[in-house]
Formats: C-alpha cells, structure tokens, sequence
C-alpha cells in the first residue's frame, strides 16, 4: 500500500488554501497563509493588502499592531475578486460597526448568494484593550484540549485524504 501511495501523491497536486491569524489581548497580530488567499487591513478608511510571497507553506510570518478601529479580512482570492469588482471591498472600510456592515450584506443577499467562498471579517473593537472582552472565556481541562486537538488532526487528515484518493 506504502508503494502505492508513493505512486499517487507525486501525481497528485494539493490545492490548500489556509491562513493563520493571531491576535493577542493587545492587538499585537501575527499572520501566514499557504494558498491563494488575500489578507486585507482596514486602518482608517483605507486597505491594505498584506501578502506573504507564499503559496506553499507558512515561511513568512507577517507581525504588527492593530489600532482600535482596524479591521481584518481574510478572504479566498476569487470571492476577493468578486467583492473587490463589485466596490464592496471599498466600502468595509468606512463601516465602524459590525452592524452597519450587516446591514448592508442583507441588501445584497442576492447577489452574495451566486458567489461560493470563504472569508471571515474581523473588527478591531473602538473601546477595548484587546479582543480578549469579545471572546469568551472558556475553561478547559487538559482532557478536553487534547480531545479538541485530536478531533481537529482527524478533520485534517480527512480532508487530505478526501483529496488524495
């Protein structure tokens, strides 16, 4: 099977798209991606394309400080694209609530709906110290941890697996 295996993956070409972001209690952000993704900070009213170079594996590790304010968004390349042509990219960065960016999604709910894609969005809060007020605090014993660990490695696996055969 090992010899198997050996004859297939050299054929085969993994198309993975995955970003790591972090962000401490003071801001401080810390970014990598592999694949065809866009990292884009929204600092007052304007957007900032952050690229890493890489499309293979996580050697560039962008850092710096969000300001109270900034806005993160981690998109795939194409529904960027999209967003961008369709002048919405522009707009997120003059919305100073998550609210108000809700609100204007649902007016275009129909034209988001034809697109396929994954981003996520995250606003910098105006009043706090840190993102650490707007997660919650969750306890979890060693146990719990190792269990959440090994579930996500199995999700992985999985998905590798679904593309590998």
């Amino acid at each position: 099977m090992a010899q198997n295996l050996e004859q297939k993956i050299p054929q085969f070409s993994l198309k993975l798209n995955f970003a790591a972001v972090a962000i401490d209690k003071q801001n401080n952000a810390q970014f990598a991606k592999i694949g065809n993704l866009k990292i884009i900070l929204f600092s007052q009213n304007q957007a900032f394309n952050i690229e890493t170079q890489t499309e293979t594996n996580f050697q560039n590790i962008v850092e710096g400080t969000l300001n109270p304010g900034d806005k993160l968004l981690v998109s795939t390349e194409y529904l960027f694209n999209v967003l961008e042509q369709w002048n919405i990219i522009e707009k997120i960065a003059y919305f100073k609530k998550p609210k108000e960016l809700k609100s204007f999604l649902k007016q275009q709910k129909n034209d988001l709906r034809q697109l396929s894609g994954c981003c996520i969005l995250v606003f910098i809060p105006l009043r706090s110290k840190g993102l650490s007020r707007l997660l919650p605090k969750i306890k979890m014993n060693k146990r719990t941890q190792k269990v959440i660990i090994a579930s996500l490695l199995l999700i992985i696996i999985l998905t590798i697996g679904y593309y590998i055969f």
